[in-house]
């Protein structure tokens, strides 16, 4: 396993192990209407929240005031 995936196998296994609980309990139009979205959700929340972060590092430490 190559150094930069060392510490991402845990969240490929919750990934894994949520996606296979969603098909086996609700079927394919569960995990289409609601486990996809969700996940969408999650990534996108993520993506603009350090957006928001590294923007306001930059204005904060490097902008020069």
């Amino acid at each position: 396993m190559s150094f930069p995936l060392f510490g991402w196998w845990l969240a490929f296994l919750v990934a894994w192990v949520l996606k296979m609980l969603t098909l086996r309990l609700g079927g394919s139009r569960a995990y289409e209407e609601i486990g996809v979205p969700f996940a969408g959700g999650v990534l996108g929340g993520y993506a603009i929240v350090n957006f928001v972060f590294a923007l306001i590092g930059v204005i904060r430490f490097f902008a020069p005031f």
